[in-house]
């Protein structure tokens, strides 16, 4: 309600009547000697003084009445524009936030809600004008006091469009989202101190753009709870998250989709964690996908002693007189906990000592030497698992065909290679299988699998974009890429004779190559190899070079 007005001071405030009739007696006596002015007195106190206070009274009537027709008509305005408007505010960045009609909510100026304010009392509420002013205070007074925007409940249409944005771009399904939003909702309202795990490196562009945005907008730290590295946490105050492994174009669909609806993610999961009142609720009453809250609750309802029997259990079995390397149990521990889509709870030492710690409890024969420069000499006895044939093969395959240029003991006289793709790397591994006797699957290889084993066994191989293996080549006796080029340009030249008067492009060139390796079933060299290589040997013979030119190459090449 508007303050009421302060009563006005009057000059004569705390004069009693008997001062009053004393003055009146004191005028009365001065003008003895004129009977006019007495009787001018007389008549102003009988006749004109009960008019004029009958008049004041009125006035005072008439003014009480239109104060309080003033208040009721602006206590109206202000909960009918409060009630057709959604402005919002949050104290914490104190910034104003508006839910406009088509469903999203939006920043706002202070001025314009003020804006909006008067000139809707200008334009249809004319009598309220003298107190326009006093009505914008008190209405931007109840927004930042009442509608906390953290508070405000979303339009269906709002929730489903985020739901949309998130499945399955981000997130598996629509209980994985809920529970991540519900997740973001609780650190919104500093519901508790619990860690979230993502394991997921191509998922850390997406959480650090989205704690910017919290933080630019509510003040909130979402790093201070979302985690991607385990550093010897409590299991029970760990909660797993689920995502979708991002592609490239993540960044792209960031800015067109999730971007213009930002602050309408946070609000979602604001009413989420309004909703279920907190994350762990929501698994526990509402979830209905028994995958995600196995997968969120699986360290609090683990110890590390269980995760770890529950690893050997599943990556290897009793094999008398077979021993399982330090080294190659903690590639199975990669596998595993890959396999298990939890985040890497043990380093390699704290893994070792569990196992030597619990080997009873465990049911292993550990030979263990604690010294950490012995760990790989640490033999678990008597146990084998199903990966290792395919690690002892690939292995024998790299320390047979593949050279690394990088490592100072490499052969001399080799001539060096730019660089090997992983997936080239992978055909010519699945061939070599292929002409073994090996019984291994391997049909099952996978180029992530081969990433994982040179990461784990090769650590010292550079690795870009986690595909291509700089300064990585093969020996010739498997795959000779500079011989098969020449062939290549050999054959070329001699089908072009007739038109060698003329200019090619290399990407024309390497068109060619492609059809020719799959006629002749060899392995196709990539485009960046091929380039590499061609730029390399016939640079005299390039016409234009330029970054994204198209390569052109000159007549005089093909007299060479």
């Amino acid at each position: 309600m508007i303050n009421q007005d302060e009563v006005a001071t009057h000059p004569y405030d705390g004069v009693d009547i008997a001062e009053a009739v004393n003055m009146v007696t004191t005028l009365y006596n001065k003008y003895t000697n004129l009977p006019n002015v007495q009787q001018k007195l007389i008549h102003h106190i009988m006749d004109a003084l009960p008019t004029i206070l009958e008049n004041t009274v009125q006035q005072c009537k008439q003014r009480e009445e239109r104060k309080k027709s003033l208040e009721e008509k602006s206590d109206e305005f202000i909960e009918e524009f409060l009630a057709k408007t959604r402005y919002f505010y949050n104290s914490g960045t104190e910034l104003f936030f508006i839910y406009s009609d088509d469903k999203t909510y939006e920043v706002i100026k202070e001025d314009n809600i003020q804006h909006s304010i008067l000139t809707t009392i200008t334009a249809s509420h004319k009598d309220l004008l003298p107190w326009k002013y006093k009505i914008k205070i008190q209405i931007i007074k109840r927004i930042r006091e009442n509608n906390n925007i953290l508070k405000s409940i979303p339009e269906s249409e709002t929730i489903q469009n985020v739901i949309r944005f998130l499945t399955p771009a981000l997130f598996y399904n629509k209980d994985a989202v809920k529970y991540f939003l519900t997740v973001v909702g609780d650190i919104l309202h500093k519901k508790n101190s619990l860690h979230y795990f993502i394991n997921s490196k191509t998922f850390i562009p997406f959480i650090k753009e989205l704690n910017q945005e919290c933080y630019k907008y509510f003040g909130i730290n979402l790093l201070t709870h979302f985690k991607f590295k385990y550093y010897e946490h409590a299991n029970e105050d760990c909660r797993l998250v689920n995502v979708c492994e991002l592609s490239n174009a993540y960044n792209d669909y960031f800015k067109s989709h999730i971007i213009p609806h930002i602050i309408d993610l946070f609000c979602v999961a604001s009413h989420y964690s309004t909703r279920y009142v907190s994350a762990d609720l929501f698994l526990d009453k509402y979830c209905n996908d028994y995958s995600v809250i196995n997968h969120a609750l699986y360290l609090k309802h683990n110890t590390n002693l269980e995760i770890v029997a529950r690893f050997i259990h599943a990556t290897t079995e009793e094999c008398p007189g077979y021993n399982i390397t330090c080294k190659n149990m903690s590639y199975l521990w990669k596998i595993f906990i890959e396999e298990e889509n939890i985040p890497n709870i043990f380093f390699n030492h704290s893994l070792q000592q569990l196992l030597s710690t619990h080997c009873e409890e465990l049911n292993l024969s550990l030979d263990a030497l604690q010294l950490p420069d012995d760990v790989e000499k640490t033999v678990i006895k008597n146990r084998t698992s199903k990966h290792l044939p395919f690690v002892c093969s690939f292995m024998s395959f790299w320390n047979t065909y593949i050279i690394d240029f990088n490592n100072a003991e490499a052969e001399e006289g080799a001539e060096e290679e730019y660089e090997l793709e992983l997936d080239e790397l992978l055909s010519l591994f699945n061939k070599s299988i292929k002409r073994s006797a090996t019984t291994l699957l391997h049909n099952n290889v996978t180029d992530k699998m081969l990433l994982g084993l040179i990461k784990h066994f090769y650590p010292d191989i550079i690795i870009e974009d986690d595909k291509y293996l700089i300064h990585v080549g093969c020996r010739s006796n498997i795959w000779n890429k500079r011989g098969e080029i020449e062939e290549f340009i050999k054959k070329y030249k001699e089908s072009k004779m007739e038109s060698a008067n003329a200019s090619q492009s290399l990407y024309a060139i390497y068109q060619c190559y492609c059809k020719y390796a799959f006629d002749k079933e060899y392995n196709i060299i990539s485009k960046r190899w091929f380039e590499k290589y061609f730029m390399s040997v016939y640079n005299s013979y390039l016409i234009d070079t330029e970054i994204n030119a198209n390569i052109i190459i000159s007549t005089k090449w093909f007299t060479i």
